[in-house]
């Protein structure tokens, strides 16, 4: 698993509770550092992708995977604080997997 995120404070959740269950999840703080730990880890199976990032975002990232043919079909979720109902669909055209918001708010 692939987590690219440049908060911190995300990757030390989502990491925290993907090794409890027995993933091995590798870091990168922005898109194209994704990019080179993708070209050098072909066992990664699923990327969690941070949508606002430096360098480059997750949308440039999520469109040079998808470029990629060995790639092309390799699950990719948005996370963003930023998810609004239709925003994957506009915003994403090559397409994550899904998308989810990375706040939570109960409702009454």
């Amino acid at each position: 698993m692939l987590v690219v995120d440049d908060d911190p404070r995300n990757v030390f959740a989502l990491s925290g509770i993907l090794e409890l269950h027995g993933m091995r999840v590798l870091h990168a703080e922005n898109g194209r550092a994704g990019m080179d730990l993708l070209s050098r880890h072909s066992d990664i199976e699923l990327i969690l992708m941070d949508v606002m990032m430096p360098e480059m975002d997750g949308y440039a990232a999520t469109a040079a995977i998808r470029s990629i043919p060995e790639h092309a079909s390799l699950p990719i979720i948005a996370v963003t604080a930023k998810a609004m109902h239709g925003t994957a669909r506009r915003a994403w055209p090559p397409g994550p997997a899904t998308t989810s918001p990375n706040r939570w708010t109960p409702t009454p």
